[in-house]
């Protein structure tokens, strides 16, 4: 599933969760991108079992000229 949330970003989040057996229980995600300042950024939230959406990590991506 995925909408944007305005001309320059975008949210993303899982309707489906396939892991390995000893992977970490992760039930739910959501991932925003975005362009900030002609950088490419993004953000990742995780939910694990029954738990809230937590930041799990993010990214400033510039380009190289």
């Amino acid at each position: 599933m995925g909408a944007a949330r305005t001309t320059t970003s975008w949210e993303l989040a899982t309707d489906v969760v396939a892991r390995t057996p000893d992977a970490p229980e992760v039930t739910r995600a959501v991932r925003l991108y975005g362009i900030v300042e002609g950088a490419l950024m993004y953000a990742v939230d995780r939910a694990v079992g029954d738990g809230p959406l937590r930041p799990t990590m993010s990214a400033r991506l510039e380009r190289i000229r």
